[in-house]
């Protein structure tokens, strides 16, 4: 079963037992955190601790996932920082968290600051051109697939934990930082793509 939970309360990172008795993380080869919020408890695997620095996501999708490309664009050459793979059912719930979230965001800080906009001057460059000049580990091709998300903030940035639920403990797969600005940009190529994706052919009947 997919689940997202939203949350703006302080992420606690524990070494120690939770009380389902599992074994501490310290005895769990690569495991050394978990990241908790209420309800939900998911591992968090050394590798991924520090997470991924994002400005941005290319949003695509295929017949069975959604393909949720973060990148990083700090001077040439672009990277792809993290490949996420969703499974459909899951993106309507991750547009209603981040807008639930960003939402609260805005309650407690004001609206993001506004990203500049592109010079007019300047030619936007097409996918096909971005990717052929994107630089892509190759860990990422395959992507990393996850059944949900964990999202929490603070006044500059947005974390996002995707999380898988396979038995016998749920983990996080990525970990994505974004600065504030950058999100609802994000949020709204994640709903411009989940229209695209429910209405293939508008202006037809279904």
């Amino acid at each position: 079963m997919t689940s997202i939970e939203k949350t703006e309360e302080r992420v606690t990172l524990s070494n120690n037992d939770d009380e389902s008795g599992d074994r501490p993380d310290s005895e769990t080869p690569g495991m050394n955190q978990k990241v908790q919020v209420p309800g939900v408890t998911a591992r968090v695997p050394t590798s991924l601790g520090n997470g991924v620095m994002s400005t941005g996501a290319i949003v695509m999708n295929g017949p069975h996932t959604f393909v949720l490309d973060f990148i990083q664009q700090m001077g040439a050459p672009t990277h792809l920082v993290r490949r996420v793979v969703l499974p459909h059912e899951v993106m309507p719930k991750l547009i209603q968290a981040l807008t639930q979230n960003l939402s609260n965001y805005e309650g407690q800080f004001g609206p993001p600051m506004k990203l500049p906009k592109p010079s007019p001057s300047g030619k936007r460059p097409s996918v096909q051109e971005l990717y052929d000049q994107m630089k892509i580990d190759e860990n990422e091709f395959g992507g990393h697939f996850a059944e949900g998300v964990m999202i929490r903030h603070s006044a500059a940035d947005f974390c996002f934990d995707f999380v898988t639920q396979f038995f016998p403990n749920a983990a996080v797969s990525s970990r994505i930082f974004m600065s504030a600005p950058h999100v609802p940009p994000l949020l709204e190529a994640l709903k411009v793509n989940y229209d695209k994706f429910k209405n293939p052919n508008p202006g037809t009947d279904d």
